[in-house]
């Protein structure tokens, strides 16, 4: 949405079209979140957000994160 919201709104696809009410989920950094995707079952999002320039300088790397997900 206009004021940084990622927001869901239900469809229905039949003989008519039906748009359900919109449902906030999550606010956002607005200094550029512009890329995202969703999971296949929009359960999930993966987000590039900036890094401000006092961290630039250093990396986190997470080894064997498919370990940490939930199933």
């Amino acid at each position: 949405s206009s004021d940084d919201e990622m927001t869901a709104v239900p469809v229905r696809l039949g003989s008519e079209v039906q748009i359900g009410v919109p449902k906030r989920l999550f606010r956002l950094d607005p200094a550029g979140w512009r890329d995202y995707d969703v999971t296949a079952n929009g359960e999930r999002f993966l987000v590039a957000m900036n890094v401000p320039v006092s961290d630039a300088d250093a990396i986190s790397v997470t080894v064997n994160w498919p370990s940490l997900i939930r199933r």
